[in-house]
């Protein structure tokens, strides 16, 4: 609710305000846009002259050890490469999460994607992916969803960016005390991705994975974050990360949240 209410702020302030912001490019950087643009206007896309930059790496990550009275651990990382010429943008990344408290492991999981975007309208993208996860608290050994969509972009400017997607996919899953499972389902998701000001990003992704024959066993994604840029290359990031999963094994929980620190390089 904090989170929304936040967006909601930001997007009067930026409907009070509509003069000239920051622009997302690849890697996260930002750009001057061009004058006299709209808060609910679409920006077709423009590919890359040869000389613009169109790859991207970016770090990121935290570790934190208190010890004493109480002995904690926690760590998370993340690295992403990105081709991007505004046409087309393949990316490939992966994070993990890693936590002890007095000992014991209570945060081990970790996320591998691959996926390729192509513009064939100027709204309209079509796209192919694979995504790959593991959970030792939730028993999760394996995971891989993978499929072919398609997204549509309500909005895109200076402010923000808002799409929608849609795609079937096909999940192969394995869990420590369960067989093995494949089966199809559906992956919808909702996008809003904010420029406030040029130093700052605001992003919120909710995504709904229903099976394609029974709806009422799902999955569901929340995440959401904000970075601030120090430097050109250096950025501090803090995010939350909520899973849902309807149909957990018995002895875990359904509901997994992550609130996570970052400081973040991208060359």
């Amino acid at each position: 609710m904090r989170f929304r209410r936040t967006i909601a702020v930001l997007i009067v302030l930026l409907a009070l305000r509509q003069a000239p912001l920051a622009q997302e490019t690849g890697d996260g950087e930002q750009e001057s846009p061009p004058r006299e643009r709209g808060l609910f206007s679409y920006e077709a896309p423009v590919q890359k002259e040869p000389e613009e930059k169109r790859w991207f790496l970016t770090l990121s990550g935290w570790y934190e050890r208190k010890t004493g009275n109480t002995d904690t651990l926690k760590t998370n990382g993340q690295a992403d490469i990105i081709f991007d010429d505004n046409i087309s943008e393949f990316r490939l990344g992966g994070r993990i999460f890693y936590g002890k408290n007095a000992g014991l492991v209570n945060e081990h999981k970790a996320t591998g994607v691959a996926k390729f975007d192509h513009y064939f309208l100027p709204r309209f993208e079509m796209f192919i992916f694979s995504q790959s996860d593991y959970n030792i608290p939730a028993k999760l050994s394996y995971r891989n969803n993978s499929g072919v969509g398609v997204k549509f972009s309500f909005f895109r400017n200076a402010f923000w960016k808002v799409d929608v997607s849609a795609a079937p996919v096909y999940q192969y899953e394995d869990y420590e005390t369960r067989d093995t499972r494949e089966e199809f389902r559906w992956s919808l998701r909702y996008r809003v991705y904010i420029t406030p000001a040029q130093p700052v990003a605001a992003s919120f992704t909710a995504y709904y994975i229903p099976r394609m024959a029974g709806w009422a066993d799902y999955r569901s994604i929340l995440d959401s974050s904000i970075s601030i840029s120090v430097t050109k290359f250096i950025a501090l990031k803090a995010g939350f990360l909520r899973n849902y999963n309807r149909n957990a094994l018995p002895g875990t929980k359904r509901l997994d949240d992550t609130a996570y620190a970052q400081v973040s390089i991208s060359l």
